[in-house]
């Protein structure tokens, strides 16, 4: 007799956020392929807007990983909840991510409190990533960077490389203990 295995499909938000990672690589895979060829006019301009643009989406898919973990986390308070409060709990984050254009540090920490009612999740991650701070001055050279077309910030293609490897890290646990705590109540 053949076992029925059920298939799970669900992809985490951190899960999400990783592959699309994947994808932004292509700015710095131009970046590479600028470096090897010869007589290209304005080569630094060039490369300097492809770190640019790596950048500004990099910081565009950290949004969408924020909007998404807020998503998934009201979805399984909801499962856990009345119909009448899953209405609400539903309302609130449909509105929420309406307004959301800024996912730095005061703006997570205040969704998530409003969303699923955790104050200072941010506290909460290691000591070591110091959150609040780099998010914080990670949106604020992605803002410069939109808004004046450069940073004061120095950034390159390495330094492009950490700040991803440090949101996704970020994100990993962040989600973990939004969802440890959510299956704790």
């Amino acid at each position: 007799m053949l076992k029925t295995m059920e298939l799970n499909l669900y992809k985490s938000p951190s899960q999400k956020f990783s592959k699309s990672l994947v994808q932004i690589k292509y700015a710095q895979l131009i970046y590479n392929d600028l470096e090897r060829m010869d007589n290209v006019q304005k080569l630094e301009l060039k490369k300097k807007f492809l770190v640019n643009s790596y950048y500004i989406n990099l910081i565009a898919l950290w949004q969408t990983f924020i909007e998404e973990l807020l998503s998934d986390s009201v979805t399984h308070l909801i499962s856990k909840s009345s119909i009448e409060i899953g209405k609400i709990l539903e309302i609130n984050l449909n509105n929420r991510l309406k307004k959301m254009s800024n996912p730095n540090a005061e703006n997570i920490e205040d969704n998530i409190k409003f969303l699923i009612g955790y104050e200072k999740v941010l506290n909460d991650l290691p000591n070591d990533l110091n959150a609040k701070i780099e998010i914080n001055k990670i949106l604020k050279i992605r803002h410069s960077i939109a808004h004046t077309g450069f940073s004061d910030t120095y950034i390159d293609i390495e330094s492009n490389f950490e700040t991803m490897h440090y949101l996704l890290n970020i994100a990993e646990k962040l989600e973990e203990i939004i969802f440890k705590r959510i299956d704790k109540n």
